[in-house]
């Protein structure tokens, strides 16, 4: 490696070794936290357990209006009105205190306060009211039975729900990948008579004529995006999020990684809400909270166009009643499958242990100040929450297909298409790959017949001819014309759109299966690397995974204190599939199998991302010493220069052009210290570390080169493999 001193190194300044060797040092702890508190399940997860809730004995005018008599969360929980709530919130010792505070230190009368806060309140505030909620579960049924083929839920997870809630307060943790997700786990637990929960919903819906007040009878409260500064709001959600959690009449739900995923990958866990929601738990308020990770998996997403777009830098529409109508257009198309399933509920007070004793006495007017311990306990619990979602998901057979599409447009000539039985063939051994990684794919008939329903779901973008030819239809620029100005990246050409939205789409679901793929293609492609420059040693594999892994750290969910786990479990996984060879009789040393063919799609998984990364580098060194950037001036510049890529044929991902993908880049080389983010009059500026920088852009670039395809096409190439379709619409 041409750079001075090894990846690790290079990823890492002193902070973030010290980080890394808290994590490692942490890393036995946290096995035997999970030990104790998530014993692994008895068995593999099986189709057979989910059943179709949609397929019921009585029609959906009597399933509705059926008697309600829910399980309750808490067995002696009080009722309250929405007033009485809002009552509570305002009378607590919490509140008083802050009011008194902000009187004092502000200058403001206590009645203009009390005002504000009751404002806040009303703003925020939930109702749940059973007519509405009725009707809702009635027109969800029509539209569900209408555009998919079923909703599956794994009745045994129901059963273990079941029987962990009546005495604690319950957190809901599902997935976040669609606006569908929000009135799911209501339908799903109106079906099985458990107690409906509350949500934690964005502001956005409440300026939806109708919508918002449908949402809020439905049990939906609505937060702002963002605070500030403003200490009378944060007392206000903190206290009502708290008064549900410690009344325990509802579960609560909200969505760790704090906003939809437009990438269908599992976004960085948001830590805020969920260190709020723990905080009745940390000071002594109730004995122990339960939190239920739940997977949603979707076999075609609503919004897949719509994301695709907005990943390419165009803004998506505003939230509007309107807007909703137009969007109707959806209930035409088909979507699929939908799976729910809900993992093993975690007791809060086992996860925390011994961490709550010192602070029971603390008196509830004073703000609860999070201790070290806590907050490291706070994100372990983060990760691991997403982590069971991930474990949780049923893979939809499009989503290997879309693996090994993908991997045939960016690698094989363009007179060479792709055929049904090749196709088949590829997938089923990528199948296999998955499962033995441990996942559940929906294949309920034979491989072949489930593959051509999958293709069928998606034939707005994949269509296979009658000789049996697959290819990927061309979804071209919106029908509009866009707005540079409103671009919030480099305002790229049509050609770039017209490739780039159909490859995008693609990789959406691709993206559903790099939860299972990602730490082995670090993996092998350190082994590669190494083995490239003449070592193999297990050590310097382990180093250069170590930089992949921190590199990726902002764009995959690669908790620290996993980090020597996952490489040991994926060396195994890899050697039981071929990619690594087993037979080598020293354990130091790695080398590749006979799997090449495995090996090479692991490697390309990394394709967009270090593309991306590589150019997120370049632009960052190019701004002068001394002088600053914002995250929009770096975004539009590296956008720019990966479409000069494309079009000269030195790249072939468009993928790489995501927004999601570069803001990750530049904080991730934030994190390492490549780049120096600093904060000049309330806007967010960066800078290079030019030495650091360098190196890091180096090592990026010497994967890059690895993993570039051995046959490059240029963007009109690639769009011949393309079928032209009409316009889609946004």
């Amino acid at each position: 490696m041409s750079s001075n001193g090894s990846p690790s190194q290079i990823a890492e300044g002193t902070e973030q070794a010290e980080d890394r060797q808290k994590a490692a040092n942490a890393a036995p702890q946290l096995q035997d936290v999970l030990r104790h508190t998530c014993p692994s399940p008895a068995g593999p997860r099986v189709l057979s357990t989910f059943r179709n809730i949609l397929d019921r004995d009585s029609c959906d005018l009597v399933w509705v209006t059926k008697e309600w008599r829910p399980q309750q969360v808490t067995l002696h929980a009080r009722t309250r009105t929405t007033a009485k709530i809002r009552q509570d919130v305002i009378s607590s010792p919490k509140m008083q205190h802050t009011i008194e505070q902000l009187s004092s230190q502000n200058e403001v009368p206590k009645e203009a306060l009390w005002r504000e806060l009751n404002d806040i309140l009303i703003e925020m505030g939930h109702t749940q009211t059973m007519p509405v909620v009725r009707w809702f579960g009635y027109v969800l049924s029509k539209i569900m039975r209408k555009i998919y083929s079923g909703v599956f839920v794994n009745e045994e997870s129901i059963a273990r729900l079941r029987a962990s809630i009546g005495n604690n307060p319950v957190i809901f943790m599902p997935s976040h990948r669609s606006y569908a997700d929000f009135l799911l786990m209501s339908y799903v637990c109106f079906h099985y008579n458990i107690m409906l929960p509350v949500i934690a919903a964005g502001m956005d819906f409440v300026s939806m004529w109708g919508v918002g007040r449908l949402l809020r009878d439905s049990g939906a409260f609505f937060i702002r995006r963002s605070f500030g500064n403003d200490k009378l709001y944060w007392a206000a959600f903190s206290e009502y999020v708290q008064t549900l959690i410690t009344a325990g009449e509802n579960p609560i739900e909200f969505f760790v990684e704090g906003t939809r995923s437009r990438t269908a990958k599992s976004l960085c866990p948001k830590l805020g809400l969920l260190s709020v929601a723990l905080e009745p738990y940390l000071t002594g308020q109730v004995s122990d909270i339960v939190v239920v990770p739940i997977n949603i998996s979707y076999d075609r997403t609503l919004e897949e166009t719509l994301y695709s777009y907005e990943l390419l830098g165009v803004p998506k529409p505003k939230e509007s009643t309107s807007g909703l109508f137009k969007a109707l257009n959806v209930l035409d198309e088909q979507y699929g499958r939908i799976h729910i399933d809900f993992t093993e509920p975690i007791s809060v007070n086992k996860f925390f242990g011994d961490l709550r004793s010192p602070k029971l006495m603390r008196p509830l007017h004073l703000p609860h100040q999070i201790t070290p311990d806590e907050s490291t306990r706070i994100i372990w619990l983060a990760n691991y929450v997403v982590r069971q979602q991930q474990k949780n998901a049923v893979i939809s057979l499009f989503s290997l297909a879309a693996v090994v599409i993908t991997h045939h447009v960016l690698t094989k000539p363009r007179n060479q298409l792709l055929n049904m039985h090749q196709l088949t063939r590829q997938v089923a051994s990528l199948k296999s790959a998955a499962e033995s990684f441990g996942a559940l794919i929906d294949c309920r008939d034979n491989l072949e017949v489930s593959l051509q329903n999958a293709l069928h779901i998606h034939k707005s973008l994949i269509v296979t001819s009658k000789d049996g030819q697959v290819q990927v239809k061309n979804v071209a620029a919106a029908q509009a014309p866009i707005d540079p100005a409103k671009m919030k990246g480099h305002s790229l050409q049509d050609k770039t759109l017209q490739v780039g939205v159909p490859m995008v789409m693609l990789q959406h679901y691709v993206n559903q299966t790099l939860h299972l793929f990602i730490c082995p293609a670090i993996v092998s492609l350190s082994v590669q690397q190494s083995i490239n420059q003449g070592s193999g040693m297990k050590d310097d594999v382990f180093a250069r995974y170590l930089f992949l892994r921190t590199l990726l750290s902002h764009e995959f969910i690669l908790h620290k204190a996993w980090e020597t786990m996952d490489f040991e479990q994926s060396i195994q996984q890899l050697q039981k599939l071929g990619v690594l060879d087993e037979s080598l009789h020293d354990s130091m040393k790695l080398s590749l199998g006979s799997n090449s063919h495995l090996h090479q799609i692991l490697c390309q998984l990394l394709l967009p991302f270090l593309a991306g990364y590589s150019s997120a580098c370049s632009t960052m060194l190019e701004v002068p010493a001394g002088k600053t950037v914002s995250l929009n001036e770096a975004l539009k510049s590296t956008q720019a220069r990966l479409e000069k890529l494309l079009l000269s044929a030195q790249l072939n991902h468009h993928y790489s052009l995501s927004l999601d993908l570069l803001t990750a880049a530049v904080n991730s080389l934030s994190s390492m210290g490549a780049v120096i983010k600093n904060k000049e009059n309330g806007k967010v500026l960066y800078s290079p570390n030019s030495n650091r920088l360098r190196q890091v852009t180096q090592i990026v670039g010497d994967f890059l080169q690895l993993v570039a395809p051995i046959c490059r096409k240029s963007q009109d190439e690639q769009a011949r493999l393309f079928i032209t379709q009409a316009k889609a619409r946004l």
